[in-house]
């Protein structure tokens, strides 16, 4: 198995960004497809409210080390 030459992630309120979950999926779909890149791998991972130093805490958590 190859490993991903792209890492994506982000932390998205789930009702509020889901265009932004849809646009991520979509692109890595796309690029995967035609492969220009290698593979592309992605992690999108939902807050459960709004508190934004939640969110700080939870990108931290959801990082993806290359």
């Amino acid at each position: 198995m190859q490993t991903p030459a792209i890492h994506l992630g982000a932390v998205l309120r789930e009702k509020e960004d889901a265009h932004i979950a849809a646009a991520i999926q979509y692109t890595v779909e796309w690029l995967n497809q035609r492969g220009v890149y290698g593979e592309v791998e992605y992690l999108i991972d939902y807050l459960d409210d709004v508190d934004h130093y939640d969110a700080l805490k939870k990108g931290e958590y959801v990082k993806i080390d290359i």
